[in-house]
């Protein structure tokens, strides 16, 4: 008896396989079409150009009450209406002045203690793929002196 019951179990399992592979299986394989990343890139519009001939920086300017950033970019590839159609939309980013921080959501924290001018390079890398692109933030210190 314990051995028809077991027949019957490993018979009705390999009908539910046979029934969920080859009937779900091609809409299953249609939803997981993946996406590659082809590129990033920082939003740079609000950028002020400094320096002169050769030595041009685009850089985010900050002031005294402005302790953070907020970076936007975009994953590539874009649709017509320019949103990502990357499968994998996740970054990381890197700041390489340790006494700034960068979330892995973009925001740029500067020391709430600083009292003097400050800068970074703030580089975003794809999680797939590896690419990167690079913006340098600088936090510029006013000591504002009351004259009376």
């Amino acid at each position: 008896m314990t051995r028809k019951i077991i027949l019957i179990v490993v018979t009705a399992l390999t009908l539910v396989s046979i029934f969920v592979l080859g009937i779900l299986a091609p809409e299953v394989s249609q939803t997981f079409i993946t996406i590659k990343v082809t590129g990033v890139e920082i939003d740079k519009s609000d950028l002020e150009e400094v320096g002169e001939g050769d030595n041009i920086n685009r850089v985010v300017k900050l002031k005294n009450e402005d302790r953070t950033y907020q970076i936007k970019w975009k994953i590539h590839p874009l649709d017509e209406n320019g949103a990502s159609t990357a499968t994998n939309k996740n970054v990381t980013f890197y700041s390489n002045n340790p006494s700034i921080s960068v979330s892995n959501e973009g925001l740029v924290r500067f020391p709430q203690d600083i009292s003097k001018s400050m800068s970074t390079i703030i580089t975003i890398m794809t999680v797939d793929g590896s690419y990167t692109d690079s913006i340098t933030i600088s936090y510029i210190y006013v000591n504002e002196v009351v004259v009376d």
